[in-house]
């Protein structure tokens, strides 16, 4: 018996099969191309970016352009925490903070001792304040030494009751009692939304939280060994926002407290900068009493 092989493709069926198989590929390849260029644009467009980051790092603020806004994550006036690391440079000056508008809100900032945050009162004196209520200051006015990295953090306890600044894990109770206006309308860090009040600090961590850290857990940030021991401390007191500042670049500034809260940074921000756990940890000089 003898095989009918007529319908096997001949060498001329071969080459349009590879063409057209060849075509169809490129087709899916383009196709997938599409759709995910416009993916991309629409995470874009939403907001929705994911800047790749780079463990251990901080940003630098220029004192003028610099910022990032972010969202008002809290509108409480009482247990409240504002904490970062903050690294200043000789000529310090500005608002680290805030969260509210120029009328509204608390910040945590430094300038010549119990004066403002403003340009021309720069200086080396951590300081706070309740917008359009009250400054406020360490009863002892400890300075920040430059060059080095510091934590610092601001407690806004019961209503009516004086708030409490760290230096270093080290409380400092403030001079004026008071309760704040309930933040509205904006927040930021790196200034206030209020005057002359950029900060050419260099900051890393920030963190808010809707509660009144104690003692015992403020030092447990502050004297944390490693950058995975720190904001593993931070974490387990369930921040409202943490910003580490370490993206390589922007717009966007990741909110590592799992509330996406994401920043914007605008203005002259220098990114990459060595943070406070790529660099010696703890401050060569302790604070200094004026």
């Amino acid at each position: 018996m003898r095989v009918d092989d007529s319908w096997r493709p001949d060498a001329g069926h071969v080459a349009q099969i590879k063409i057209y198989l060849l075509r169809c590929c490129r087709a899916l390849a383009l196709g997938f191309a599409i759709v995910v260029g416009a993916f991309s644009a629409l995470m874009l467009a939403s907001g929705c970016t994911h800047p790749a980051t780079v463990s251990g790092m901080a940003v630098s603020f220029d004192g003028s352009t610099a910022d990032v806004s972010i969202p008002v994550v809290t509108t409480a006036t009482e247990n409240v925490t504002l904490e970062s690391w903050v690294k200043l440079p000789d000529g310090a000056k500005g608002c680290f903070v805030k969260v509210g508008d120029a009328n509204t809100g608390y910040g945590i900032g430094v300038g010549s001792a119990r004066t403002n945050f403003d340009a021309g009162s720069g200086g080396n004196a951590l300081m706070g304040l309740y917008e359009n209520s009250a400054w406020l200051y360490p009863a002892d006015d400890p300075t920040l030494s430059t060059g080095v990295w510091h934590h610092i953090a601001f407690v806004i306890g019961a209503a009516g009751s004086a708030p409490t600044f760290y230096i270093d894990g080290t409380p400092h109770a403030a001079t004026t009692p008071g309760t704040p206006h309930a933040p509205i309308d904006g927040a930021v860090i790196g200034k206030d939304l209020g005057g002359d009040r950029s900060t050419n600090a260099m900051l890393a961590k920030v963190a808010v939280y809707n509660t009144a850290l104690s003692p015992t857990r403020i030092t447990a940030h502050a004297t944390a060994t490693s950058e995975a021991n720190y904001d593993a401390a931070v974490l387990a007191d369930s921040p409202v926002a943490f910003y580490q500042l370490n993206e390589q670049n922007g717009p966007s500034a990741s909110d590592s407290s799992g509330n996406s809260n994401t920043g914007t940074y605008s203005g002259a921000v220098a990114f990459l900068q060595p943070g406070p756990f790529a660099s010696p940890q703890q401050p060569k000089e302790q604070p200094t009493q004026q």
